[in-house]
């Protein structure tokens, strides 16, 4: 005990000492990643893409604000390229699991056929706990779903995987860790 107290006491004193602990910088090695932070998916009706990722998928509509004409002012205008003459309207959803799991970016008049690309480059991976009963909603609502399959992954873990469109044609692949116990119908 009398070791802790002098430890801590040492601590204390070299923080005031020194103002504050020194942490020592990130190794070069850590400097060579970045973090991933979330996507931001581009889309004619903000509504539409709303229904999807929030009545559908279960996301809570974290915030909502509209972007004014102003393509100085606003990064998404340089970074996706947007007509200048256009507003857009920006949300960001939270998953289960993460606040701002990834954002939303509407600019009305957009033709989806733009955005749309067969086959698709790009691919947003969601769980779900409730697959099939999701599947069977998704089709009955319209919404353009692939097959769906049951596999091993790698750690030979059961999965259902399925690809399925959002309104404006983004590729969303749906997949959910199974058992033995979980139902196949």
């Amino acid at each position: 005990m009398a070791l802790f107290r002098s430890s801590l006491m040492h601590l204390l004193l070299g923080v005031l000492a020194f103002g504050a602990l020194h942490v020592s910088p990130a190794s070069a090695e850590e400097d060579r990643y970045v973090r991933f932070k979330r996507p931001n998916l581009v889309v004619p009706d903000m509504d539409a893409a709303l229904k999807f990722y929030v009545g559908k998928l279960g996301f809570k509509l974290a915030s909502m604000e509209e972007s004014k004409v102003d393509p100085k002012g606003n990064f998404a205008y340089k970074a996706f390229n947007f007509d200048p003459t256009k507003a857009v309207r920006q949300a960001t959803l939270n998953s289960s699991t993460e606040e701002r799991a990834f954002a939303i970016t509407e600019v009305k008049g957009l033709d989806p056929k733009a955005i749309i690309r067969e086959p698709s480059l790009t691919a947003m991976v969601l769980e779900t706990k409730r697959f099939l009963a999701l599947r069977k909603e998704l089709i009955a609502d319209g919404y353009r779903v692939g097959e769906w399959r049951e596999t091993t992954n790698k750690e030979r873990v059961g999965i259902f995987e399925m690809g399925v469109q959002d309104p404006a044609g983004h590729l969303i692949v749906l997949f959910q860790y199974v058992d033995a116990k979980t139902p196949r119908e």
